[in-house]
């Protein structure tokens, strides 16, 4: 069979060893491979953001000559045509626009949503942006669907596929009615996933695949899988609150936290907890994550309703722990995030994303938490809170929170006396985390620390200033003072306002 493997990522090295490890297999099957990327990209490579980028060119071909020794077939697309497009009178009109099956615009609002860390954006300061991605996207579908039909292929991968620059790949499979698989790494080190989907954060299947894992391990599990499950369960508890070992695709922010500061009660009232999520982050996932029951998300009106509620601010201390990572979003973000606070401050204490509080000492002090789809609302049922979920998540419908889809519905939950879910119902979700990659790598290897390798071959070849960081951080890992360099990177990071920038164990 033929089959197609795209990235575009191929200098993010935790990715690019899973399109390694996917190609291996299918030559080991006697497959003929087709290892595609492509040239241009108007957000630039990932991560570097730079547009033709010289270094991702040598890597692609890096892959191509020393790791596959040209056993495989490698293809640089150009994506250079221009296609007419409509004149798009709003945001929502661009997500609403498709190119025959494939909602090009949902996919090009991803990118855009990620490179700018925000949901409000412009129309006109973005329209450029707009009408290079849409192009992007169609040539990307269209040079897919033309390499489907030219070469045979049976078969077409793609990283990720939330965004315009990856999408496009799966949705020519689709549309050539064969297999397609969106692909990503697992939740643990030595893990990948690759679903039929066109997106790895596909809400439904997520949600799928959380149920099956628990039947599995649990409700039909012996004894060894059972312990197994509660084990995997507590791992990723432990790495959100303390930092210990690894659950990929996640951040944690102990460093940030300064235990001293201390947590102050003002009132007999219970104590309602709101922790927001990084909203931009949510939006950029698609539909799903968008609209609920034919409702629309959108955490900051959500968020206003709750503040200005009578009932809510009669009957309950409200405190809101705005999320660290929004201490990264976009300006605008950052803008309406500081009305909103100001708006309310008198009332309500607030945290923002830049306070040092301890999530975990505010979590351990409320009596009933509200959170939007952010992973600390299925923690605070772990230990032992009420919690509401009030928009979509992974762990929706897993019986590990309350739900609610209005105001309404929220002040009338409130009004009752709730008690936490049971502890097992937040477990499920843990254990999807860390085991959602259905596949363990059989071809690539890593070292402790974190780099991966193909036939005793590093699949990344860092430059030599990449080299010179790699090793200060081992040292610093030497010595026990990785928390301090994350700090580090975090403060200049903040301090620069660089781009994509974040706080997460990845980059140390």
């Amino acid at each position: 069979m033929n089959v197609l493997v795209y990235t575009d990522v191929v200098s993010w090295e935790m990715h690019i060893a899973t399109a390694v490890e996917i190609i291996k297999r299918h030559i080991e099957k006697g497959d003929k491979v087709f290892f595609v990327t492509h040239e241009i990209n108007e957000l630039g490579c990932i991560p570097h953001k730079i547009p033709f980028c010289k270094h991702c060119a040598k890597q692609s071909n890096f892959i191509f000559e020393k790791i596959f020794k040209k056993k495989i077939f490698k293809i640089d697309l150009k994506l250079q045509k221009k296609f007419d497009q409509p004149k798009f009178l709003s945001i929502e009109k661009i997500l609403e626009y498709r190119h025959e099956e494939m909602p090009i615009g949902e996919l090009v609002m991803s990118s855009i949503t990620d490179e700018n860390r925000q949901i409000f954006n412009d129309l006109d300061s973005i329209h450029n942006k707009i009408s290079s991605l849409i192009n992007i996207g169609i040539n990307l579908y269209k040079e897919i669907c033309e390499l489907i039909d030219k070469q045979n292929i049976g078969i077409v991968y793609s990283w990720n596929g939330r965004r315009a620059t990856t999408g496009p790949v799966l949705y020519a499979g689709l549309k050539k009615n064969i297999k397609f698989y969106s692909y990503m790494t697992g939740g643990t080190l030595n893990t990948y996933t690759v679903q039929p989907t066109t997106m790895v954060h596909d809400l439904k299947y997520g949600k799928k695949r959380l149920k099956e894992l628990y039947e599995k391990y649990y409700e039909k599990g012996d004894t060894l899988k059972k312990d197994f499950f509660i084990s995997e369960a507590k791992n990723f508890f432990n790495y959100f609150r303390y930092g210990v070992g690894k659950t990929w695709g996640y951040v944690y922010y102990k460093d940030l936290f300064d235990d001293k500061i201390p947590f102050k009660k003002i009132s007999k009232k219970k104590i309602l907890t709101i922790f927001t999520s990084s909203y931009y982050e949510f939006y950029a996932l698609g539909i799903g994550f968008r609209k609920k029951n034919g409702k629309d998300i959108n955490h900051y009106e959500f968020i206003k309703q709750i503040l200005t509620s009578p009932y809510i601010l009669e009957n309950y201390d409200i405190k809101v722990r705005w999320h660290p990572n929004l201490s990264f979003a976009g300006k605008v973000e950052i803008a309406e995030i500081e009305k909103i606070i100001q708006n309310t401050k008198k009332e309500i204490t607030h945290y923002s994303p830049f306070h040092k509080m301890n999530s975990y000492k505010l979590l351990e002090n409320s009596d009933i938490i509200i959170s939007f789809g952010s992973t600390i609302g299925i923690e605070a049922t772990y230990y032992g809170k009420a919690s509401i979920l009030w928009g979509a998540a992974f762990y929706e419908d897993s019986g590990g929170v309350y739900e609610v889809n209005s105001l309404p519905e929220l002040e009338k939950l409130l009004s009752k006396s709730l008690q936490p879910k049971a502890k097992i119902n937040s477990m499920k979700y843990a254990f999807f985390e860390r085991n959602k990659g259905e596949y363990s790598y059989e071809y690539i290897k890593y070292d402790k620390n974190d780099k991966y390798y193909f036939n005793n071959i590093r699949v990344y070849k860092p430059t030599f200033s990449q080299l010179i960081k790699e090793n200060v951080k081992i040292i610093l890992k030497f010595f026990g003072m990785v928390g301090f360099g994350r700090k580090i990177y975090y403060h200049i990071s903040k301090f620069l306002r660089l781009k994509y920038s974040g706080y997460t164990p990845l980059d140390w």
